[in-house]
């Protein structure tokens, strides 16, 4: 079978999500998507989160000894996470 020009847009990504002590491996097509995955799959009232999102592909950041980060990695406002899945619903 052969693959056509677009095939790329099936591909999804492997992302390392960490939040305070939640820490999930996520497929999703962008690491903004990634958040939103682990919340929408993970959303209860008993979730606790920390005050950002660090997205990787290569691991936890927050798990390194010694601490490194790329400019591959992301962090993200868990307050902005959250607005914007909200204003997705």
């Amino acid at each position: 079978m052969r693959i056509g020009k677009d095939w790329n847009q099936f591909v999804m990504n492997k992302y390392y999500v960490q939040s305070g002590d939640l820490k999930y491996v996520i497929s999703a097509n962008s690491d903004r998507e990634a958040c939103f995955a682990l919340l929408k799959k993970h959303m209860s009232p008993d979730l606790m989160i920390s005050e950002s999102f660090v997205v990787s592909q290569r691991g936890y950041p927050l798990d390194r000894q010694p601490f490194v980060m790329d400019t591959t990695e992301a962090i993200f406002s868990s307050q902005e996470i959250c607005h914007e899945l909200n204003n997705r619903s």
